[in-house]
């Protein structure tokens, strides 16, 4: 399968079903939602669709600059974060303290 983007032709060739949780909305619910599989090396683990996100029910709301799920909003994060690995340890810090600090033991 093959998609148009700004960023020319991304061509995924397999699909795979994966279960994931939000935890940052909830760690209760586990979403089983099909993937397609690239062989491109991206930014990002996964990337969430428009028509998933709309399956889901999640609004992103720009102008409040949040995200809501099952009534709960999270706060959108500066996308500069994201754009230097010490930063995203940084984020991963504050979420989730003991996780990293087991990392670094």
């Amino acid at each position: 399968m093959t998609w148009k983007t700004a960023n020319g032709d991304f061509t995924a060739d397999q699909m795979v079903k994966v279960d994931f949780v939000l935890p940052e909305f909830t760690e209760k619910v586990t979403i089983n939602q099909p993937f397609h599989v690239c062989k491109h090396e991206l930014e990002y683990d996964m990337i969430i669709g428009r028509e998933t996100l709309s399956n889901l029910g999640i609004v992103i709301d720009f102008q409040g600059k949040q995200v809501i799920w099952n009534d709960i909003s999270v706060e959108m994060k500066d996308p500069t974060l994201f754009d230097i690995r010490k930063n995203l340890y940084s984020l991963a810090m504050q979420a989730e303290p003991e996780v990293c600090q087991d990392i670094l033991d």
